[in-house]
Order: C-alpha cells, then sequence, then structure tokens
C-alpha cells in the first residue's frame, strides 16, 4: 500500500478526477505566448512504497527543472486519430525511461499557464492531466530528455514546492508541479479523496508489479 505520508500529502492538493477528453481541445507545436489551450500529460510512476519517480527536465522549453516522471502532448500521426491520454503515457514512459507501462489510471487534472523565464517567447498554456502507474522493472534515464532523475515521497515535494517561491528562473520545480501541489486551500475541491482512491485501487490491482531492486541506478 502507498505509504500514509504519500496519501495524506495528496488529500491536500487534488482537483476532480475527469475521465475523458476530446481530441478537438489537442493543439499542438506552439508553445508561444498567447497561444490556444491544450492538453498537456504528466506522468507520475510509483515505486513499492509510492515514491515518485522525478525527472530533472532537459528541453528547449522549460529546461533545468525538476519535473514528476514525464511530460509530453498527445500526438497524431499522419491521418491516424491522436494519440489517446494512456497512449501518450505509455509512450513518454518508454521514450524517456525504456519502459512498456500499459496501465495507467488518470487521476487529476489541473488548468495552468505560465512563461518560460529561461526564454520568454515561450509558454505553456494548458489543461494537464496526471496519469500515475506503478513500475514493475528497472528503469533507465534517457539522457536526451533529462540531467537527473531520484525519487521522492509526494509529501516532499508538496513541501518543496510550496517553498519554492524565489524568482521563476531559479525555482527548482515545473511550473505544472507548482500547479498541482501548490494549490492555496480556498481552491480546493470538496473530493480530495479522489486520488487517494485511484491509487489505492492501483496499488491493490498489482501488488507483485514492482521489483524489489528496480530503480534508475543514477539517484542524485
Amino acid at each position: 500500500m502507498a505509504s500514509l505520508l504519500f496519501l495524506r500529502a495528496l488529500r491536500a492538493i487534488i482537483f476532480k478526477i475527469r475521465t475523458s477528453v476530446s481530441a478537438r481541445s489537442v493543439v499542438t507545436g506552439n508553445h508561444e505566448l498567447d497561444h490556444k489551450k491544450h492538453v498537456g500529460i504528466t506522468i507520475a510512476m510509483l515505486d513499492e512504497r509510492g515514491r515518485v519517480l522525478l525527472q530533472h527536465r532537459k528541453h528547449r522549453i522549460f529546461d533545468d527543472v525538476w519535473s514528476l516522471s514525464g511530460d509530453t502532448h498527445p500526438r497524431k500521426y499522419g491521418d491516424q486519430r491522436v494519440e489517446t491520454l494512456r497512449q501518450a503515457a505509455e509512450r513518454c514512459a518508454l521514450e524517456d525511461w525504456g519502459v512498456r507501462i500499459r496501465n495507467w489510471t488518470q487521476a487529476v487534472n489541473v488548468s495552468y499557464s505560465a512563461r518560460d523565464p529561461r526564454n520568454p517567447k515561450y509558454c505553456e498554456n494548458e489543461l494537464l492531466y496526471v496519469l500515475i502507474s506503478r513500475i514493475g522493472e528497472p528503469v533507465h534515464t534517457n539522457r536526451q530528455n533529462a540531467y537527473a532523475s531520484r525519487w521522492a515521497e509526494t509529501a516532499e515535494i508538496a513541501r518543496e514546492s510550496r517553498s519554492d517561491r524565489g524568482k521563476p528562473i531559479d525555482r527548482k520545480y515545473a511550473p505544472w508541479v507548482h500547479a498541482v501541489f501548490s494549490l492555496p486551500p480556498r481552491k480546493i475541491e470538496a473530493t480530495p479523496q479522489a486520488l487517494q482512491r485511484a491509487i489505492d485501487q492501483l496499488m491493490l490491482k498489482y501488488p507483485t508489479l514492482i521489483t524489489p531492486n528496480a530503480g534508475t541506478g543514477d539517484e542524485s
């Protein structure tokens, strides 16, 4: 089961679960200022203790900040349909960590926008969906997409993101991590137990996926 700290930390930060998204909402390939709201995806991969695998992001947009396990958008290939959220999450895990994970739980979503302080012509304006899954095998950091990786308790991420209030260019975490973990109490919805239920169900449904020594080999 997820640790008590993991569950308690998440109770304070959750928006309602939404279970569907329209392909009409997807806008791809444009991260310049004032672009339309589009769908974003962040994945959170959990170990047997309920810790989240964090990625030190390496990207032309919002470079050198810590995110959750990976970030992407639904893609469209030629005449094919736009990827579903779970298909995009599966691809993200494969590209960033070399693992294929098909069992994803759509947990929470939040709307946010932020400029890139290192290159102000870029921004994110997203309806962000967080999908979670458990890791059933060792993972390997794709150095093209990340500088480093580490495991962290959700309570630690929440505590650090709430105190990460310096100038935007000096902040440790990506703005979408702040959006998820730094919601003021007055904005918390009446259903904070939604993600707790999702995690509990996931841990119960797949109790034997975890390999005891699974890890990145380069925690920092």
